[in-house]
């Protein structure tokens, strides 16, 4: 019975001795990479209201992982004053 006794103690000395002497350095790395985004993005200079056009956009991350990242592409408002019969609305 004291053979069983000294088995667990050696046993929960290895383990104590594992949770505090090995995982605390491992747990206890707080370097926190910073993403970096690289965007390539290609437009038309100029585009006649009515024609169709087409934006080509290439991101790749450089930096560390990132939980979020998003594109978002915004079109100007339409500069000239339009009557109420035609639409400036864009299809995609």
């Amino acid at each position: 019975m004291k053979k069983v006794y000294l088995v667990a103690a050696a046993v929960m000395a290895a383990y104590l001795g594992v949770m505090f002497g090995v995982f605390p350095p491992i747990y206890s790395n707080t370097v926190i990479g910073i993403p970096k985004p690289s965007l390539e993005v290609i437009v038309p200079q100029q585009v006649k209201l009515g024609d169709s056009f087409q934006i080509m956009i290439s991101t790749i991350n450089l930096g560390a992982d990132a939980d979020l990242q998003s594109v978002t592409v915004e079109f100007p408002q339409n500069q000239e004053k339009r009557s109420a019969r035609t639409t400036t609305a864009i299809k995609i």
